[in-house]
This record gives structure tokens, sequence and C-alpha cells, in this order.
């Protein structure tokens, strides 16, 4: 990989990472009690990564919830004693993630941060290193390692088995399609795969400064398909259980809308090959663009300046 920018060595190391941890021992994290709930909290992708795991626990004595640090830190989530807030947070230095983590302790909840190694540990709250730190701030194995951890913290054998063997299908999916700089780009998911959505919306925002548009698969087919054009193309993050797909293909047939769609394998780690699928489009996008991936525009100037002047 040579002159590989840091976004592609840190995608293509993600096999490797994912295997080791769901190999290694489990971490030591704390349960909630019977009855009460456990929270998943984070920003950008480890919301999406909060979201995505909350599909872990099918049948847990416990509730699970996944919030956005920022609505946790402002809305009415109520942790109390017996619950558990999982703060999930690649430097463990966001300002609202840190906000939520006051707040839980504050609320007498048991509070867990999973972080990149060398991260600030807080008193009193369990931490597990997910990875080294990353480099550029399009994240992509802190993503996929702070989910191989939440999957080993379910003691879940079938889970943490299926994603050992999604982990190394780095290059699933169909054929990466080229999109231009004018690009009508429509993300659709449903379950699991409608977070693979945003969060391949979120790589192509900062690594190829692309404006493309996700929603989960109902959501669209409630008025976001109408905004489709002639230049339109509709990428489905799908899988062959939903039986709500066949209405979103034969409308955009109706309508001579492109159609995309990157099927989940079928397992319970479907949603890590799609994951990819994104991580790779985002790449490669950004290199037809000749966009540099790691920059996230700081070699502007204006962005850069208007960057510094926000509190993250």
């Amino acid at each position: 990989m040579k002159n590989a920018s840091a976004f592609e060595k840190n995608l293509r190391e993600q096999p490797r990472l994912v295997r080791g941890l769901l190999r290694g021992r489990g971490p030591a994290l704390p349960r909630p009690s019977r009855g009460k709930t456990l929270f998943l909290v984070g920003t950008g992708t480890n919301h999406h990564a909060a979201q995505l795991a909350r599909w872990f626990w099918p049948r847990a004595p416990f509730s699970v919830q996944a919030w956005s640090s920022f609505d946790f830190s402002r809305l009415p989530a109520r942790p109390g004693p017996g619950d558990v807030v999982a703060i999930l947070s690649h430097r463990g230095t966001k300002r609202f993630s840190l906000l939520a983590l006051e707040r839980a302790q504050a609320a007498g909840a048991r509070v867990a941060l999973l972080t990149a190694e060398g991260a600030p540990a807080p008193k009193g709250v369990a931490v597990v290193s997910t990875c080294a730190a990353e480099e550029t701030g399009a994240y992509t194995k802190s993503l996929t390692t702070t989910l191989a951890c939440l999957a080993r913290w379910t003691g879940s054998r079938a889970l943490t088995a299926a994603l050992v063997r999604q982990a190394g299908r780095l290059d699933y999916g169909p054929a990466l399609p080229r999109l231009s700089a004018g690009a009508d780009v429509v993300l659709v998911g449903d379950g699991p795969g409608e977070w693979a959505a945003r969060e391949t919306a979120l790589k192509l925002f900062e690594t190829a400064h692309l404006p493309v548009r996700a929603f989960g698969l109902e959501e669209f087919l409630h008025g976001p398909r109408l905004s489709l054009g002639r230049r339109s193309m509709v990428v489905g993050f799908s899988r062959a259980q939903e039986p709500r797909w066949a209405a979103a293909r034969q409308y955009l047939r109706a309508v001579g809308v492109r159609f995309l769609e990157v099927r989940a394998p079928a397992s319970a780690a479907g949603w890590l090959p799609q994951l990819y699928w994104g991580q790779r489009l985002a790449l490669t996008t950004a290199r037809a663009l000749r966009v540099d991936p790691d920059a996230l525009r700081t070699d502007d100037p204006r962005w850069k300046r208007a960057r510094r002047a926000l509190s993250l």
C-alpha cells in the first residue's frame, strides 16, 4: 500500500483487528440489572455503531436503547441505578460524549467507555480499548472494532462466530459505481442496513465531500422517493428477509431510476460487509474526484478557520 492514505490503510487493517478482538478475551463490562436499560451513546460514526449494536441483544433480560451523545445530554433519557451507559467515543474527548458520561455518573448508572488506545480514562468508568487511534477523522477501524467489542460483550457465541466469518469479506458486494460531483445518490437501508447506509453517507461527506442522502427504507418510501430524477441513483443496503424491498424495486423500475443493491449476506453479521463496501465506495469516490480522504478540508484555509471555531 505504498503512498496509500491513512483512510485506506485503516480500512484494509480491519479484518485482522476485528478477528483479533473476537478471538481474544472479552471485555469485562458491566451488565444492566434485569428489567433495567443498557444505553448505547455516541456521536457521528459512534452513533451509527450504537444503532447497529442495538440489534445485538434480541432476547436480553433488559432493554437496549441507542442515543446520540447530544440528545442523551439534553433529553430526559433518565438513566439510574441498575442501568448501564456505554459511551462510544474514538478519542474520549468529544464535548457531548463527555457530558453524556457525566450525566450518567451523576444519575447513579454504571458507565463504560469504549475508546481508542491511550484515550483519557475517567475515574469510576470501565474503559475498553478498541484499537489504536486513527490518523484521520474519517473513522473506519474504530467503528468495526467497537462493534466487535460490543458483540463480545453480548456473550453470544453465534454472533461472534458470524462476525469472525464475515470479518475478512473486505471486497464483498457489487462493483463500485463511479460517482460524479453532480450525482444525486440516495442511500437506503432496512434494519441494521439503515445504519450502514447512513455511515456510508457520512464517509462520502467526509472523504469525497459528496452531498449524498441516506434514509431508512420505509422513510424513503414515504416522501423522499418523490425527489428522484433522471440523474438519481439509489443504493440499497438490503436484507433478503425484508419483503418491503419488493415494493421499492418495483417503484424504482417504474420511474426509471438506477438501483444498485448491496444485499447483506445471510448472517447475523451481514451488516459488516455492507460497512466495508460503503468505506470502499468512499475511498474510490475520493480518488475519482481527486480529493484527499484524510484532509477533511483542512487543506482549504476557509474550512480550516471555520473548523477551529467549532466546539465538538
